[in-house]
């Protein structure tokens, strides 16, 4: 008989990525090995983001609102995600670290 229950799969993100001091998010972009650092990206509206092995440290998303959204092998570490909304979202191998949830909403994701 099979394990039933799922082995949690941590995220696996390559040890050098890109430092990406001014990203400027923009509707229907693809980001990939990026380290972001100290950015604000609060009470903003994106639409079909993705993100590939990208590590996120003291990052702003607070109040903000996410359409068609994918997250694959990314850290999120001391960000603000409170009343973060994410619409159709996809999320695989997401690391949470001491960041602020309250609020967080997933609606129709996985």
């Amino acid at each position: 008989m099979k394990n039933k229950f799922a082995q949690i799969q941590y995220s696996n993100i390559p040890k050098e990525l890109i430092v990406s001091p001014n990203l400027v998010l923009k509707d229907e972009s693809e980001y990939e090995q990026l380290k972001v650092s100290n950015k604000d990206f609060s009470s903003k509206a994106f639409y079909h983001l993705k993100f590939y092995e990208c590590d996120f440290r003291n990052c702003d998303f607070s109040q903000s609102k996410i359409s068609d959204v994918r997250f694959t092998n990314v850290i999120f570490e001391d960000c603000d995600l409170s009343n973060l909304k994410l619409e159709k979202a996809l999320i695989e191998r997401a690391e949470f670290i001491k960041c602020r949830l309250t609020g967080f909403k997933i609606i129709e994701g996985s």
